[in-house]
């Protein structure tokens, strides 16, 4: 009988791995698309906050650590803005990230939609259900993501990939040092220094 470690690490890398490795496709071609050398207008983006509304997608999330070195820069915890990536909504407008002057510029119509809509972590909203490990039914394979959990996640699934013999260990170390890797984007795998083992961009 395998051990519960191992299974659930056949689970990531079966189960969960594919669906990692798209949606860090996604997201890498996101990462790499040119944007606009122009600062964010108010008009365009009073734009993507109506589009937000009509369709009643959340607004894009920022990370934990955002939060954090917001408070530390002076914003109050009740600020309904807190929490919002304008990283991701610049990306999403094709131009480059929101200064503090851009920001407090359509404050207006971000807090109305945050108010109408709130926030969310931008990747695998809509996850795609996968069997449950367990075998009770299934689940979205993930909940909601930024991209740095993302990140995350993707490194927790490289750990787990069978790597075996030498010469696995050294794949393992030349994708860990910056080579492509189907799950984990190669900044962050030579940050993380990972070697898998079985088993085992500031936004603002």
């Amino acid at each position: 009988m395998l051990r519960p470690a191992l299974l659930a690490g056949l689970f990531l890398v079966e189960v969960v791995g594919p669906h990692v490795a798209e949606l860090m496709d996604r997201i890498r071609a996101r990462r790499v698309k040119p944007l606009a050398s122009s600062r964010p207008r108010r008009g365009e983006f009073a734009e993507l906050a109506q589009w937000h509304l009509a369709t009643g997608q959340p607004l894009p999330q920022v990370d934990e650590h955002v939060v954090r070195e917001r408070l530390a820069a002076g914003w109050g915890r009740q600020d309904p803005l807190l929490q919002v990536s304008f990283g991701e909504l610049g990306r999403d407008m094709g131009t480059q990230q929101f200064r503090a002057r851009e920001i407090q510029a359509v404050r207006d119509h971000a807090e109305a939609a945050v108010a109408k809509v709130g926030t969310a972590p931008y990747w695998a909203r809509d996850a795609a259900l996968v069997d449950r490990a367990d075998g009770t039914g299934t689940t979205p394979w993930s909940l909601p993501l930024t991209s740095m959990q993302a990140d995350d996640l993707a490194m927790i699934v490289v750990q787990r990939l069978p790597f075996r013999g030498r010469s696995g260990q050294r794949n393992a170390r030349k994708r860990a040092d910056g080579a492509d890797h189907p799950f984990l984007p190669a900044a962050a795998a030579g940050r993380a220094g990972i070697v898998p083992v079985l088993p085992g961009e500031q936004e603002n």
